[in-house]
């Protein structure tokens, strides 16, 4: 359950399990990297369990340009409880512990009360169960590196289907995150002007230029690390063109330029 869309707000962590795609270096078909893998998950309850956080991952937490209400917190519980259910019951028995802390985390939700999604032990639990589903459940496999100011290991063109990131973060100061955005044909501005404009529209609260722009978030969320860690998210991505971009501002600096304003903003093709 990672910050969502209030990413682009950044002051915080990252969706209800883990963003995505970086500015980088690598180039061709993500498939045919070395920094690419791929596994199948067999059994019943594997196939239940990678469901299960895949639509966790795509969950929203509360929060955006305003403040999470106590009501925000529990929709949101009411909503991930039967997923995370199912996900914790189809785990295997070495996640017991980091389920336990995002299973408390999602009681205090219920009660209206956002402290355990907002706790650092939470997002632990939840890169601890991302790194193991990721190799678990089958899915193509993308390892990043996130630098100041740039993405490191990212693929121009990828695989449509399930793709889980897994972003390290080698900053010494900085934290960073990943946000992956779908860009309509129509569109023809740059990434840049792209990720300026949607952040822009988000941060305005207005809920007019919100709507026009909802329906470029895919999963409102992304790989989150704080320096030297390293962060996890699964997508399932459709063909199309994508725009990604940390929005974090420039030394976690309210009214500080976006890191995506220094270079962390580039463009994803999925086939």
């Amino acid at each position: 359950m990672h910050r969502s869309r209030h990413h682009s707000s950044l002051r915080h962590r990252g969706s209800a399990a883990a963003a995505l795609v970086v500015f980088g270096a690598a180039s061709g078909i993500a498939a045919l990297s070395p920094a690419v893998h791929a596994q199948t998950g067999t059994s019943s309850g594997t196939k239940k369990f990678c469901a299960a956080w895949l639509a966790l991952d795509a969950i929203d937490t509360p929060g955006g340009p305003q403040p999470a209400t106590a009501d925000d917190y529990k929709a949101f519980a009411k909503r991930v409880t039967p997923v995370f259910t199912t996900a914790k019951a189809n785990a295997v028995a070495s996640l017991s512990g980091p389920m336990g802390v995002i299973d408390a985390a999602v009681r205090k939700s219920a009660a209206g009360d956002g402290s355990g999604i907002d706790d650092p032990k939470t997002l632990v639990a939840i890169d601890t169960i991302g790194k193991d589903a990721r190799t678990r459940c089958g899915w193509l496999r993308i390892e990043l590196t996130a630098k100041d100011y740039t993405f490191i290991g990212m693929p121009k063109t990828i695989k449509a289907g399930v793709v889980s990131f897994a972003m390290k973060n080698a900053s010494a100061t900085e934290m960073h995150v990943l946000l992956l955005f779908r860009r309509p044909a129509a569109v023809k501005s740059t990434p840049l002007e792209f990720a300026k404009e949607t952040f822009a529209a988000f941060e305005s609260g207005d809920p007019a230029k919100i709507g026009a722009i909802s329906d470029r978030f895919i999963d409102g969320s992304g790989p989150f690390a704080v320096p030297q860690t390293t962060g996890y998210h699964a997508y399932d991505l459709k063909p199309g063109t994508c725009v990604f971009a940390c929005p974090i501002p420039l030394q976690g600096k309210e009214g500080a330029a976006g890191h995506f304003m220094s270079g962390m903003v580039g463009e994803l093709t999925v086939r």
